[in-house]
């Protein structure tokens, strides 16, 4: 599906919201791997119905990352989607993976933990055309639970 749309066969526009959304998280991927990040997951849902978009690895550091992608003419800021009930669902999410983990015999214990944030822009096509990342951004005064 996307490799359609980076031949110019389709517009990101024509896609459902959802799959919208993957493709401009894959865009936001694809930078962060340039950029020497390892992705570890994408899409993790939790048990209380909150997803967290991009768990990815930046050297030592743990790092959740919450994408947003809005058009560039619009005057919202999309952080401001990123709201306190959206930020304590995320802490809840990063809480079960943190035991997903532990489940599995890794130690949480002395992780270091980050929540970035991406703003990701499109123009009237849907193409991409601006990509901000806000780092630790996000749930500042995590404790796991």
């Amino acid at each position: 599906m996307f490799r359609a749309i980076r031949k110019k066969k389709r517009s990101p526009l024509d896609l459902s919201p959802y799959e919208r959304g993957l493709y401009y998280e894959d865009v936001v991927c694809r930078w962060l791997k340039r950029r020497g990040y390892r992705i570890l997951n994408r899409n993790f849902e939790a048990k209380k119905r909150t997803e967290i978009d991009i768990v990815a690895k930046e050297n030592e550091t743990l790092v959740f990352i919450e994408v947003k992608a809005r058009r560039k003419e619009t005057a919202f800021d999309p952080l401001k989607a990123i709201d306190k009930r959206k930020r304590e669902a995320l802490a809840l999410a990063v809480t079960d993976y943190l035991k997903g983990l532990q489940r599995h015999g890794i130690d949480t214990e002395d992780l270091s933990l980050r929540f970035d944030a991406v703003a990701l822009y499109f123009d009237n096509e849907g193409v991409p055309t601006n990509l901000e990342h806000y780092v630790s951004y996000l749930v500042p005064n995590y404790e796991p639970v």
